[in-house]
């Protein structure tokens, strides 16, 4: 087993084998393709004990305590969650969006006027990116859509905050939208069920509907 493995943006440190390396040091990692200064991080987690020289020309420099396994990663974080994780939807039923665009370090939002997410579906006629409006009581980016169609698919978000210095970012997740199976329920208000009337000219109907997927395109009266 070899003791230092120095690859694309990774110092790695096989301190059980080699004891005597684990020491202050100054790691540079080269060529690397953030545009901003990134963060310094150590076994894939942000590394709170590291400090940051400098990055110059995609060439990262910082000062470690000890030594393990060191990368670097953006300065920010992007999570991307829809309604769908968690429950089924179906075709014409609205579909919430989130996206939480944060600083990696603080793990604080990052919003304003200069940031934004937008978000584009892999659906056929979906169009270009639509904008996730920023929800200040939450903290997040949100969008809530309709999908009309039933299928596997997918969606993408690109957040940039590159105008306050910070990574831009893109993910992408699965999106399952099953089809309506579930039949609608109909409540009838009035006139009373097998009640009787003696105006012939005018009967008003009003009853109550709800479906699964929350949208109706029409209902019918039928007299037989």
């Amino acid at each position: 087993d070899v003791c230092v493995n120095i690859t694309s943006n990774l110092i790695d440190v096989n301190i059980t084998r080699c004891p005597q390396f684990n020491k202050n040091a100054t790691l540079q990692l080269s060529n690397l393709s953030f545009q901003f200064a990134p963060v310094p991080r150590v076994n894939g987690s942000v590394c709170r004990d590291c400090n940051i020289t400098s990055y110059v020309g995609g060439v990262f420099v910082f000062n470690v305590s000890h030594f393990s396994s060191y990368s670097a990663g953006p300065n920010t974080n992007l999570t991307i969650v829809d309604d769908t994780d968690a429950v089924a939807r179906v075709a014409y039923q609205s579909v919430r969006f989130v996206a939480n665009f944060s600083n990696a370090t603080s793990g604080a939002s990052i919003n304003g006027s200069t940031v934004g997410c937008n978000m584009s579906l892999n659906i056929s006629g979906a169009g270009p990116y639509e904008v996730m409006p920023f929800i200040s009581s939450s903290r997040v980016y949100e969008l809530n859509r309709s999908i009309n169609t039933t299928g596997n698919f997918s969606y993408t978000v690109v957040c940039d905050g590159s105008a306050q210095s910070y990574e831009s970012l893109n993910a992408t997740d699965a999106l399952n939208i099953t089809q309506d199976i579930t039949v609608p329920t109909i409540v009838l208000n009035s006139p009373a069920n097998l009640s009787s009337t003696t105006d012939s000219n005018f009967i008003r109907f009003n009853y109550t509907v709800n479906d699964n997927s929350g949208s109706l395109a029409n209902c019918s009266l039928l007299i037989n």
